[in-house]
């Protein structure tokens, strides 16, 4: 009989007995459980027991008690409860267990790499769902329980969330002589993930028993048994020997070890025969495994030579020893040899004068070098004497009047260069007069250089000086110096006479040219080539004069003497001179043309002025009017007369009163339309001023009696034709051909079109925008950092048409944040 039946009271015996009549009860602990829910939760309802309480203990239990409390467990302990408890804690229970029973959790989240244990999982509490992995990965946390945390009404799941991670295999260990192939992950990581393979070999001179390929299984374990390395190291047991005059080092023993170096070389002064064979040599393994030297036998030793020395130039190698032995110079020398050289008379050694034969069959030191140190001597000429030549102060430099300049260098010959002439001046250049030193310089070939030097004096020719003739003058015409002082070789000089004179020698000029000569090339005293004339006075015959007379000098005159010609009263030359002075030049003759008074004298024609007349009839002759003819002038009436009534022809062939008679009317010029007048403009775009291009389109309608006028503007026009928005005033006068004047002012308005001023938008600002803006005007906005603009960016002020008013375009800029 069940243990739990002690608790039932007789009432409720039936009851409980009904539930578990036909089979054994469940373990005692779903009885433990109903007596605790009995005790703790529903008898003591007084003592702080209510249904929150029973919820949570009833969840807590379902829960811990996993895969032991189960459903018939919850209906074991209703019973019970119903058997011990009232009827109002029982239903509390029933309603507790009933909610329960209807909540479930979301279904549980899925597996990367893995699946439900079971294919499925249930939701509702109490709950549980096992996760497994994929092949090839490792679970870790396999089971998630559906729970319901208290005070709350919702499943959740409980439990660390499940993780497939990837299934490896430990690396097999490692030790001295088996080794893991460098390219696989052996060789970098201690774990070998699932699949992958691991290569082995073993230390040069082993064998490996076993794969020398294993994978990682899926279970994480070596599918195949990890290899091992077996087997004697390798030797080889053949014995080499020493190179003859040399030996060897790192194999002293009869059998070496696999592995072992075997170095070989040659004494001092010895080198390998075949210098192309490694001088290691390596104990290694055949395809027998059996040991050998790798790279052959021992070598072959013998003797270090240097080609024999070549003799240097200007000097020769004059001995070789070795060992304290001498040896031929000629012959190929042995290791340590050491040759000397020496350098003939006259040279000096440079660089290395004993080598020796090196190890690399090379020559230490520098070849050796005879320098040449002796100057060369140079012999110059006597000192030399050039002439200018002529109308020059200065002589060409001809160096070939002495080169070729020899110098002599060791017995040897050399031809010395020009090296200066004073500043530098080389051959080809003049030099002028006076001493200069000429310097020539030779140089050998080991840059050795000797100079001389010698005077070279430079000679003008010049000849003796010439005295001004009395009344006469002397001038240079070309060449240097001066025709009183001493003038040179080739200079001329001119001889002519002052005005009033004449040269004592017949020329065809009025001067007499002397150049200056030599008599040789070689002297500095010259000769001029012909004598000084000398300068005489000169007279002029005076000629007569028809319808005249010459008065003011004497009967003969002399070069300079004015003469008075003049033609009687009404006479006058075809010149229309009526006096003249004259005076005696130096050709004789006076100056000027012939003076003879055969034109009578007239005055020009009267004019009969406008509206009148003149008289008599002569007075307007084309061909002009007499002498001491008299003129009377009148106006036609209805017209006033200005100037004299009468002119009289003056011997100076003008009339006694140059003032113009003239009939003239006293009526001023008439304005149409009555002034003053009034002139509109439209100002410019973008401008407070109109520019008129033509102002005559200003001027008004002007009218006169005579038919003559000149109008006139007396005002300043503005600049460049640009009229202001003020009222500008131009005064304009017409006279008429009488000085009648008439004044009319027209007045030019300009208007000017506006729009009205903008403000800048609020947190932003307006740029280019004047106070006052006019037809044209632009003005542009912006916005402060962080501010959009909304509307126009810029906006112009414009017309409706060719008229105002004047208003701005686009819309009101704003600046939003």
């Amino acid at each position: 009989m069940c243990r739990w039946l002690e608790f039932l009271s007789p009432p409720c015996e039936k009851c409980c007995r009904s539930a578990g009549s036909k089979s054994r009860c469940r373990e005692e602990t779903r009885i433990d459980l109903a007596k605790l829910v009995t005790e703790k939760v529903i008898s003591s309802p007084g003592k702080g027991g209510n249904a929150e309480t029973a919820q949570e203990f009833l969840i807590v239990m379902l829960i811990r008690r996993d895969n032991v409390i189960k459903d018939s467990s919850s209906i074991h302990v209703l019973t019970y409860i119903k058997c011990h408890a009232s009827t109002s804690a029982f239903l509390i229970m029933m309603e507790l267990f009933i909610s329960l029973k209807k909540i479930h959790c979301l279904p549980a989240p899925a597996l990367l790499n893995g699946k439900f244990s079971f294919g499925i999982c249930e939701t509702r509490v109490s709950s549980s769902c096992l996760y497994e992995c994929s092949t090839g990965y490792m679970i870790t946390d396999s089971v998630l329980h559906c729970t319901v945390p208290p005070k709350t009404h919702e499943g959740v799941w409980f439990g660390d969330m499940p993780i497939c991670e990837v299934q490896t295999c430990d690396r097999p260990p490692l030790y001295g002589i088996l080794k893991v192939s460098d390219d696989t992950l052996c060789a970098n990581s201690p774990d070998v993930p699932v699949n992958e393979t691991c290569s082995f070999s073993c230390t040069e001179g082993y064998a490996l028993n076993g794969d020398e390929v294993i994978q990682c299984g899926l279970d994480g374990s070596w599918l195949q048994p990890i290899p091992e390395c077996e087997g004697e190291l390798i030797k080889c047991k053949k014995y080499l020997p020493e190179p003859k005059n040399g030996g060897k080092n790192g194999c002293p023993f009869q059998e070496e070890q696999f592995g072992t170096t075997c170095t070989l070389f040659c004494d001092v002064g010895f080198k390998p025969v075949n210098e192309s064979d490694p001088l290691q040599r390596t104990c290694a393994a055949n395809e027998q495994n059996k040991g050998y030297w790798e790279g052959g036998g021992t070598i072959t030793c013998t003797d270090v030579t240097c080609e024999p020395l070549s003799d240097p130039v200007n000097g020769k190698i004059i001995s070789c020893t070795n060992d304290g032995s001498s040896t031929n110079v000629n012959h190929i020398q042995h290791y340590n040899t050491i040759c000397k050289s020496s350098c003939n008379p006259g040279y000096t050694p440079q660089y290395s004068i004993t080598r020796r034969c090196m190890e690399d069959e090379s020559w230490n030191g520098i070849d050796q070098l005879c320098q040449d140190e002796t100057d060369p001597e140079v012999t110059c000429p006597s000192d030399q004497i050039l002439y200018a030549d002529y109308n020059q102060l200065e002589a060409t430099f001809l160096a070939d009047k002495w080169e070729p300049v020899q110098a002599t260098d060791a017995g040897d010959t050399l031809t010395a260069e020009l090296f200066k002439v004073d500043s530098n001046l080389l051959s080809g250049s003049n030099l002028s007069e006076g001493e200069h030193s000429v310097e020539y310089r030779a140089e050998d070939n080991a840059g050795n250089w000797g100079s001389c030097s010698f005077d070279l004096d430079i000679k003008v020719t010049r000849c003796p000086p010439l005295f001004v003739p009395p009344n006469g003058e002397l001038t240079m015409e070309s060449g240097s110096g001066s025709c009183t002082g001493g003038a040179i070789y080739g200079s001329e000089c001119l001889v002519s006479c002052k005005p009033g004179y004449k040269l004592s020698v017949e020329t065809e000029d009025e001067s007499v040219s002397l150049v200056c000569n030599r008599s040789s090339s070689t002297t500095t005293v010259g000769v001029w080539t012909d004598t000084l004339p000398s300068c005489n006075r000169i007279e002029c015959d005076i000629p007569s004069v028809s319808s005249g007379s010459v008065s003011g000098c004497p009967i003969s005159a002399l070069y300079g003497d004015p003469c008075y010609f003049r033609c009687n009263d009404g006479f006058k030359t075809s010149e229309g001179l009526k006096s003249i002075t004259r005076v005696c030049q130096d050709n004789r003759k006076f100056d000027g043309q012939d003076f003879q008074c055969d034109v009578q004298v007239r005055c020009p024609p009267l004019s009969s002025p406008n509206n009148g007349s003149v008289t008599p009839e002569m007075c307007t002759h084309p061909d002009g009017v007499l002498f001491d003819t008299l003129c009377s002038f009148s106006c036609d009436n209805g017209y006033l007369q200005n100037g004299v009534y009468q002119k009289t022809c003056l011997d100076t062939e003008i009339w006694n009163d140059i003032r113009e008679v003239t009939c003239t009317d006293n009526e001023a010029p008439v304005f149409s339309p009555p002034c003053p007048t009034n002139q509109y403009s439209n100002a410019d775009k973008g401008y407070t001023y109109a520019s008129i291009h033509e102002i005559s389109d200003l001027e008004p309608e002007v009218s006169d009696n005579s038919g003559e006028f000149t109008l006139t503007l007396k005002s300043m026009i503005p600049i460049e034709n640009k009229f202001p928005e003020t009222p500008t005033r131009l005064t304009y006068n017409a006279i008429d051909s009488e000085g009648n004047l008439a004044v009319c002012d027209v007045i030019v308005h300009v208007t000017v079109f506006r729009c009205p001023r903008l403000q800048a938008p609020f947190h932003g600002s307006v740029v280019n925008c004047s106070v006052s803006p006019v037809y044209g005007s632009q003005c542009s906005f912006s916005c402060n950092e962080g501010y959009d603009l909304v509307g126009s960016e810029t906006r112009t002020c414009e017309l409706s048409g060719n008229y105002g008013p004047a208003s701005w375009t686009g819309t009101e800029p704003l600046c939003q944040g």
